[in-house]
């Protein structure tokens, strides 16, 4: 119910000043016998609580405004929706055994979608004039994810030829067509529509515009694959540019879609950036790939906790293990073979258990070792009796 409050920067307002302005929007409930389910939104209460205006003041003897962020909010008709909604109480009787009978009261219960529309932020001068204005506008084409698919920033010059802003087209898994037999990363974007993975997005696209002219600075795309029955990252992408000079950039991008053969399809200017190229059973990251090298990683086998990271080599020829994660797991993440049950409680060194190594029980690489390689093994070792642990 407070459209204003001021908060003040220190004890006593002498870091400035911050004040907040809320819409506030009175509850008007439907005409109906008693109350209906409490924290129902009843008709035009949407939009409470929404911050409209924030003011900054610094305190210089007097208050002087540094910035102010205006704030619109919009009602989205694609969602609004009216239901009705009962009420029944009984009526008081004076005769005895009669039939009981009740009043029925009915009222609506209305939906809206709400979101923030624009923000504008203006910062001004030691003096609180000479304000410099930033407004960033959203724009939601999709009522199916709810998530914004253009976001366009508008700097100075606003309406004039020379404005500048900048502007991201974002695509989610539900703004692509699946045609017939889905094949790849097309199949996978479906499975994510199917899973309800509606908030990733799949390709986001950057122009500058100056005036009438737009131009793509940067673009983004990745593509997914299956880990087991799960979907997981298979690639990044990133626009290549081919001008030489800095102001590197292209006139437009044709942006991704699925075709008629159910193919996943995107723009020849993109290029690989990184490859997932492997995970465990519960989608930890093994395996990663960038355009120079290749890092594989060793995980804990309870925590997933990296153990090892080892850059230009790929997962299968690592191994690692500090035997911590003792009797009753396995050794599959560690890339060794050996018995878990050789695994020893020990005070040595800095965990709290050790390998008992035996010539029955030795510890040997899941990879086939090659003579035409060089390899490096190191360990701690404690020397003691007739074993090695």
């Amino acid at each position: 119910t407070y459209s204003t409050v001021i908060e003040s920067n220190g004890n006593n307002f002498e870091g400035g000043a911050t004040v907040h302005n809320f819409n506030t929007v009175p509850e008007i409930p439907p005409i109906h016998y008693r109350d209906p389910v409490m924290g129902t939104p009843f008709q035009n209460d949407f939009g409470n609580g929404e911050e409209l205006k924030t003011t900054f003041y610094k305190n210089v003897g007097v208050f002087v405004k540094v910035s102010e962020t205006n704030r619109t909010y919009i009602t989205d008709t694609r969602l609004m929706s009216a239901m009705p909604a009962f009420r029944a109480t009984k009526r008081s009787s004076s005769y005895i055994n009669s039939a009981e009978t009740y009043n029925l009261s009915v009222y609506g219960i209305r939906s809206q979608w709400r979101y923030l529309s624009s923000e504008s932020e203006t910062t001004y001068d030691q003096g609180a004039a000479n304000g410099s204005t930033v407004t960033t506008n959203y724009q939601y084409d999709n009522a199916l994810h709810f998530q914004p698919t253009v976001i366009t920033t508008v700097l100075e010059n606003a309406g004039s030829g020379t404005q500048h802003s900048f502007k991201t087209n974002m695509r989610y898994p539900q703004d692509y067509t699946f045609p017939g037999t889905l094949s790849g990363s097309a199949a996978r974007i479906k499975g994510m529509v199917d899973k309800h993975i509606w908030n990733v997005p799949i390709e986001q696209l950057k122009s500058s515009i100056t005036g009438s002219v737009s131009r793509v600075v940067d673009g983004q795309l990745s593509t997914y694959k299956l880990n087991g029955s799960f979907i997981v990252k298979d690639k990044d992408y990133a626009l290549k540019f081919n001008n030489s000079t800095i102001y590197e950039d292209v006139i437009s991008v044709t942006p991704s879609t699925i075709n008629s053969s159910g193919v996943f399809v995107y723009d020849s200017h993109y290029e690989q950036l990184n490859a997932y190229n492997r995970y465990d059973a519960v989608n930890n990251l093994l395996e990663a790939a960038d355009r120079k090298n290749t890092s594989g990683f060793i995980r804990e086998p309870n925590t997933g906790n990296v153990w090892a990271k080892v850059v230009n080599s790929t997962y299968s020829n690592v191994a690692y293990s500090s035997f911590e994660h003792g009797p009753g797991t396995t050794s599959a993440f560690t890339n060794w073979n050996y018995s878990i049950a050789n695994i020893i409680s020990t005070s040595y060194q800095n965990g709290t258990r050790g390998f008992n190594l035996t010539g029955s029980s030795p510890i040997t690489p899941v990879a086939a070792l090659s003579s035409s390689q060089k390899y490096k093994i190191s360990l701690w070792r404690k020397i003691g009796g007739s074993n090695l642990t």
